[in-house]
């Protein structure tokens, strides 16, 4: 999904950063975002009642 981002200018990574992304494992992915993911949730649910 990285490189077809970057591919379409939808997103910028510098080398070092990008590298640690494509090892990564999905269930660090998944620990790490997971807060995010809470908030993002909570906004759009808000935005559907209004």
């Amino acid at each position: 999904m990285l490189p077809a981002l970057e591919r379409h200018g939808r997103l910028e990574l510098d080398a070092a950063l990008g590298g640690k992304l494509l090892t990564m494992s999905p269930a660090t992915m998944d620990r790490l975002i997971a807060e995010v993911r809470v908030v993002a949730l909570a906004a759009a649910s808000a935005a559907e009642q209004e």
